[in-house]
């Protein structure tokens, strides 16, 4: 009976032994699709990674273009704003001239009348 034992014994040691491998060459299955597909997942990242760092690149190289238009619109509404400032002056310049031909011609007018009545009384006066 100790040889039965015994090899009963071995029978259910070799059979946990044989199911303990089947288990780890299972979980060993399992770690490697995983380590699969954590590398898929880890390439793509690294993908979206390198375009995000192009696409940063492109916005770094295009930045001093940028700046430089910036400026140059600044600079622009400086000059837009003197001109506008020199043209509201201008308009200032010009009503005011307007004003003072209308009080020329006026005074031109009244000189004329003048002078016609001073004619006209000058020849009826050298009539007489």
């Amino acid at each position: 009976m100790e040889y039965d034992q015994l090899y009963t014994e071995f029978n259910v040691g070799a059979a946990h032994q044989t199911c303990l491998g089947a288990k780890v060459r299972m979980r060993e299955e399992h770690t490697l699709k995983k380590k699969k597909i954590l590398d898929e997942e880890c390439a793509q990242q690294t993908n979206l990674l390198k375009e995000k760092d192009a696409k940063i690149a492109r916005w770094k190289s295009q930045l001093p273009l940028k700046e430089a238009e910036a400026a140059k619109a600044i600079r622009l509404r400086g000059h837009v704003a003197t001109v506008e400032a020199r043209e509201a002056l201008h308009a200032t310049e010009l009503n005011l001239l307007k004003v003072r031909n209308s009080t020329l011609e006026a005074k031109m007018r009244a000189s004329k009348e003048k002078v016609a009545a001073l004619e006209s009384e000058k020849s009826g006066l050298t009539d007489q």
